[in-house]
C-alpha cells in the first residue's frame, strides 16, 4: 500500500473514532435529560437556590459553602450525581437555570458552582444559551475556562423538559484527557507518527504525542 494511501487510511480510522466518541456523548446527555432523576433534582436545587437566599461558593474537591435548605437537597442527590459522572468518565456535572445561567449544582465545586454562568465568557455560557434558545443539545468548542483556572474546556449540555415546559439545562465537561487518548494512540504508525485535532481556527486541540 503507497504511504499516501496509509496515511489517509490511519486518518479516517481516526476520524471515525473521534466520531463516534462525540456522537457517545450526545447520546449520553440525551438521555441524562430525560432521566426522572435528573429531572426532579434539577427542579428541587431550582426551587431551593432561588428561595433559600444566602451564600454559594466552591472550594473544589466537592467543598462548598450554602444555606442548610440547600445542603439538605445536595445530600439527597449528591451521590447519584457523582456516580453518574464518574461511571460516563467526564469531568464534571452541572444543572442550569434556564432563566439566568446560575450555576445551581456542580459536582467537583469548583469557583463555578453558584454563580450566574450567562455573565462569564466561556464555552460553558456558549452551549446554555444554545440550550434555553434553540431547545437543543449542544456541544461546544474547546476553550479556556475561567473557573478552572484557564485551563481547557469542552461542553456539552440538553435542556430539561418537564410537561413540554423547559425546566433547567443540564450539562457536562468533557474531559480533554479522554480525546487525547483517542488522538495519541499510535498503532500501526511510525516512530514519528502521530495524529491530532486541529480547530477551525489552525490550532490544535488536542496534546502532540512528540511534545508529551
Amino acid at each position: 500500500m503507497c504511504p499516501f494511501c496509509v496515511k489517509t487510511t490511519r486518518r479516517n480510522i481516526k476520524k471515525e473514532q473521534i466520531t463516534n466518541f462525540f456522537n457517545e456523548r450526545i447520546a449520553d446527555i440525551s438521555a441524562f435529560s430525560e432521566n426522572p432523576t435528573v429531572i426532579k433534582a434539577l427542579e428541587e436545587f431550582k426551587a431551593v437556590f432561588n428561595q433559600a437566599g444566602g451564600e454559594y461558593e466552591g472550594y473544589s474537591d466537592e467543598k462548598f459553602t450554602a444555606p442548610p435548605p440547600y445542603v439538605h437537597i445536595h445530600g439527597r442527590y449528591f451521590r447519584f450525581f457523582k456516580n453518574l459522572t464518574a461511571h460516563y468518565g467526564y469531568y464534571d456535572l452541572f444543572l442550569l437555570d434556564p432563566t439566568f445561567g446560575d450555576t445551581i449544582f456542580t459536582v467537583r465545586k469548583e469557583a463555578d458552582f453558584g454563580v450566574r454562568i450567562s455573565e462569564i465568557s466561556s464555552s460553558l455560557r456558549d452551549v446554555w444559551i444554545n440550550a434555553v434558545k434553540k431547545k437543543r443539545i449542544s456541544l461546544s468548542d474547546t476553550r479556556s475556562y475561567p473557573p478552572s483556572d484557564n485551563m481547557p474546556a469542552q461542553f456539552l449540555a440538553a435542556p430539561v423538559f418537564r410537561n413540554d415546559k423547559l425546566r433547567g439545562v443540564i450539562a457536562v465537561q468533557i474531559s480533554i484527557d479522554s480525546i487525547d487518548d483517542i488522538m495519541k494512540e499510535r498503532s500501526g504508525m511510525w516512530k514519528t507518527g502521530e495524529t491530532y485535532l486541529v480547530g477551525q481556527d489552525k490550532k490544535m486541540r488536542s496534546d502532540s504525542y512528540l511534545d508529551s
